[in-house]
């Protein structure tokens, strides 16, 4: 078995903000996925592409960051 431990000093700030994404996680990823699913639905169901250039800008931006939605899903 493969085990990975996170430690953070809470009292220094930058820490804390570290833990409080590292806790927060996968609630983030959620919201990505929530909104992903979302515009794919508007794109589908809508005359004009402007949903599909959004959804275009956000796999770029997930990208930079390499980030895969799928990969965790």
């Amino acid at each position: 078995m493969t085990m990975a431990n996170l430690q953070f000093n809470l009292s220094d700030p930058d820490d804390r903000k570290s833990h409080d994404m590292a806790v927060n996680a996968d609630n983030l990823f959620f919201v990505l996925w929530d909104l992903d699913q979302w515009l794919r639905m508007q794109n589908k169901h809508s005359e004009h592409d402007h949903y599909g250039e959004v959804i275009r800008q956000l796999y770029e931006f997930l990208e930079l960051h390499d980030i895969s939605l799928e990969r965790f899903a």
